[in-house]
């Protein structure tokens, strides 16, 4: 169940207990049984079908090979005879030729030691017969020419690698023009002064209430009087520019 392999100790109402081939106890909700895939292989037949894959080079002999694996499977005490072996020439695979050997094996629990075991005597007949038992692998051919180039290659990459690049070729008839740094850049005492600050703007009276208030408090100033007690007053007011008036002239009159 769920790549899950062992043997059922316990089922309850609310769950079931594995123990798997390693020994540990795994508790399964029994929802979780009813809505997935599971396998009994005590169920069915006294046997079970198990099957040891090979894969073998181009070029050998397909025959033996298929006589070679019915014979190591019939010497072997666990392997039933009935259903007997059977050999399956699977396909033409990218690295090697395809075979699988179905045995029967009557206690589902040893059919992984029955495996191990057949694929130890495969490897050794194979190896007396000289089948070769193919892994992936690539055979590059270069050509002559191209081996040569590619060799001239690295030799220029080590080069460049050791002296540097080589020094940029001229696009143009004329030489470059060189560069006058004297045209960018000004000697230090002809670089003219800035002021550090920046002198604030005269203040401008936006409306006729603080011009008046401004031409009182002048006018207060002059004659030495605080302007503090002095309130400001709407435009509106004669007074306020009647006074200003009378002062400035008083204040024009004196010496």
């Amino acid at each position: 169940m769920g790549g899950l392999i062992g043997e059922v100790k316990e089922i309850s109402t609310r769950s079931v207990t594995i123990e798997t081939f390693d020994g540990r106890l795994v508790l399964i909700p029994n929802a979780e049984i009813l809505t997935s895939k599971v396998i009994n292989w005590s169920l069915g037949p006294s046997y079970v079908w198990v099957k040891a894959e090979v894969g073998v080079a181009y070029g050998s002999d397909t025959r033996l090979v298929q006589k070679l694996l019915l014979e190591i499977a019939q010497r072997h005490p666990k392997v039933l005879t009935n259903p007997q072996p059977a050999v399956r020439f699977n396909s033409f695979g990218s690295s090697s030729l395809d075979f699988a050997l179905w045995i029967a094996v009557a206690d589902p629990v040893t059919r992984f030691a029955v495996l191990s075991e057949l694929r130890y005597e495969i490897d050794d007949v194979f190896r007396e017969h000289d089948i070769v038992i193919a892994f992936p692998q690539q055979d590059i051919h270069l050509n002559a020419n191209l081996e040569e180039v590619l060799v001239q290659a690295f030799k220029n990459q080590s080069v460049i690698a050791l002296q540097g690049p080589p020094p940029p070729k001229n696009l143009g008839s004329t030489p470059p023009r060189p560069v006058r740094w004297k045209s960018f850049v000004r000697p230090l005492h002809q670089v003219p002064s800035r002021p550090t600050h920046r002198p604030c703007p005269p203040f401008r009276a936006t409306t006729l209430a603080t011009k008046h208030l401004i031409a009182t408090r002048q006018a207060l100033a002059a004659n030495h009087k605080s302007p503090s007690y002095l309130p400001l007053r709407s435009p509106s007011s004669s007074s306020l520019s009647f006074n200003a008036g009378t002062n400035k002239k008083k204040n024009m009159g004196t010496p």
